[in-house]
C-alpha cells in the first residue's frame, strides 16, 4: 500500500501562503471518499487494471529486468501511458 506523507506541505510548517489547510484538506478528503471508494471497488473492470500496479510483483520484476538488461541507455522514453486511462475516470 503506498501512503503519503503530507506533513511537511501543511500551512503549520511552510506559512499560509504555498502551504495545505489542515481542515480544508481533511473536509476535501470527506467529500471525495465516496469517489475513490467507486474507484477502487471498480478496479477489477478493464480500463482500471494500472490501479494495481504499485502492488504487482511481476510487473516490478519485468521492469527492473529490463533495467539490468539495458544498462546502456541512460533515459527511456514511454509513451501513451497515463492520460489514456486517467483521463476516462
Amino acid at each position: 500500500m503506498i501512503q503519503v506523507d503530507y506533513q511537511n506541505s501543511l500551512s503549520a510548517k511552510i506559512g499560509p501562503k504555498h502551504g495545505l489547510d489542515k481542515a480544508f484538506l481533511r473536509n476535501f478528503l470527506k467529500k471525495n471518499q465516496p469517489l475513490v471508494e467507486t474507484i477502487f471497488k471498480d478496479k477489477k473492470t478493464v480500463g482500471y487494471s494500472f490501479l494495481d500496479l504499485p502492488d504487482d510483483l511481476k510487473m516490478s520484476r519485468a521492469i527492473e529486468a529490463f533495467a539490468e538488461k539495458n544498462k546502456q541507455w541512460e533515459n527511456i522514453v514511454v509513451l501513451g501511458i497515463g492520460g489514456s486511462a486517467l483521463g476516462g475516470i
